[in-house]
């Protein structure tokens, strides 16, 4: 059984993810070798129409380089359109994500810090862009810039699934699969959850005991029973189900003993990310995730 994780250890993802997103936005990196695409020659033509339309087709492919460099080449062709250089900026973010999020050697390294590391090297970040600028850094525009790469990294699957533990995961997969069956009128059997997405019993189990507890679920006895959600799936969120399995996060503060402009920028930041990802956890619904899995074919649906 996994131990049940602490506030620090909750925190260091996110605080590794910033440290990651302070270091995009100081070195200004967004170019890397990903797989090249070989433009269709309506494509190469360079009209605007074509660019665009293949710009969105590489997001879904999650190109995003090559997304990127289009919606560039658009961009000169039209220098007034927002949405293009707002997509310029979303594709760019999503490009480095893809670079450091799939390097197996970062990631060891992430894996491998302690929380502490993660905040020491934020700080170092931080002084190199203090000594480094002629005049004050506008901290407020880093911290600001920095939320921002933060919320496209948390919808990206990668991120996510590296920073998720295994019994938070089952715990949203076993949810889920309430969800999707709460209109029939026999409950769910963990033996049938189990196998449908490859999950040990005994795991689920526990998860589903401590769901219980804690009012999500409603177990039924006997030969035909089993286990059903306790309210409609609309009205139960992913930060509902996560709060069970990781418990409250507590409000960081800050272990140095003088307070300075770095330190209260980084203690904004803490409290800005917390904030972000309960806001975004909060809005997410098993019944929307419900919803959403009618269009997958795949058997097993990831959070």
């Amino acid at each position: 059984m996994r131990s049940r994780p602490t506030s620090s250890s909750r925190l260091l993802p996110l605080l590794q993810a910033l440290f990651v997103l302070l270091l995009v936005i100081t070195t200004a990196q967004v170019n890397w070798a990903q797989p090249k695409i070989r433009l269709p020659s309506s494509v190469q033509t360079a009209d605007p129409q074509n660019l665009l339309a293949e710009s969105k087709r590489l997001e879904t492919l999650q190109q995003w380089t090559a997304a990127h460099d289009h919606y560039r080449k658009a961009f000169k062709q039209y220098p007034d359109r927002t949405d293009i250089e707002a997509r310029i900026k979303s594709t760019g973010i999503h490009s480095d994500l893809a670079r450091r999020y799939h390097d197996t050697s970062f990631l060891a390294s992430l894996n491998s810090d302690h929380i502490d590391q993660a905040q020491n090297g934020l700080a170092e970040v931080l002084l190199k862009i203090q000594t480094h600028h002629f005049q004050e850094p506008n901290w407020q525009t880093i911290a600001r810039q920095g939320i921002e790469h933060l919320k496209i990294a948390l919808s990206d699957n990668k991120h996510i699934m590296l920073n998720i533990s295994a019994r938070t995961e089952y715990a949203c997969i076993a949810m889920l699969d309430l969800a999707r069956h709460h209109a029939q009128p026999r409950p769910v059997r963990i033996r049938d959850i189990a196998d449908r997405h490859g999950i040990p019993s005994r795991f689920l189990i526990q998860i589903l005991l401590q769901l219980k507890t804690a009012g999500l679920v409603q177990s039924i006895r006997g030969t035909a029973g089993g286990y059903r959600l306790a309210t409609e799936p609309q009205q139960i969120t992913l930060l509902d189900v996560m709060q069970v399995v990781d418990g409250q996060a507590e409000q960081q503060s800050s272990h140095a003993t003088n307070s300075s402009a770095v330190t209260e920028v980084l203690l904004e930041s803490w409290h800005e990310v917390s904030r972000t990802e309960t806001e975004m956890l909060e809005s997410i619904t098993l019944g929307d995730l419900a919803a959403k899995t009618g269009s997958h074919t795949e058997p097993m649906y990831y959070i």
